[in-house]
């Protein structure tokens, strides 16, 4: 079943809305919104990171494990080298490869980025959000890359 925002209706409205004078922002998660995985859930990613199944297993339970919804990649990793006893330079190689397979895997929503280009030709202010793990500087790279400028 597809999406409803894919329904050439549902973007029409969604146009109006934007077009009302009294809309000044604009604002969109940045995962699964303006940008999505090749996957159905994102943990499926760090699969495909090249280390010890030991290392793996604690990745993919370190955030819940760590219980702060405020927490960084950086702390994760730190994390996952204290439990796997791994050095700092390995732990800096699984981070980065994470880093990259995100940035290859991720793409731009083909109908929310009509809408984002939409809300720019109307000189809408945009905002971007997220509440997910990963530096700023990385997730504006990312938008920068897949066709949003914020």
């Amino acid at each position: 079943m597809k999406s409803k925002i894919y329904n050439y209706r549902d973007l029409t409205f969604i146009k109006k809305m934007i077009d009302k004078d009294e809309i000044k922002i604009i604002s969109f998660d940045i995962f699964d919104t303006l940008l999505m995985r090749p996957c159905i859930y994102p943990t499926d990613i760090l699969h495909l990171i090249k280390c010890p199944l030991l290392v793996l297993k604690t990745r993919l339970g370190a955030e819940s494990e760590l219980k702060n919804s405020f927490i960084n990649i950086k702390e994760i990793w730190e994390y996952v080298q204290y439990q796997c006893q791994l050095s700092n330079e390995e732990a800096e190689a699984f981070l980065n490869e994470e880093l990259e397979i995100e940035r290859k895997l991720l793409s731009a929503r083909p109908a929310v980025k009509e809408i984002y280009e939409y809300a720019v030709q109307k000189q809408k202010k945009i905002i971007a959000v997220s509440d997910m793990y990963l530096p700023e500087e990385f997730l504006k790279k990312i938008l920068h890359e897949k066709g949003y400028s914020f």
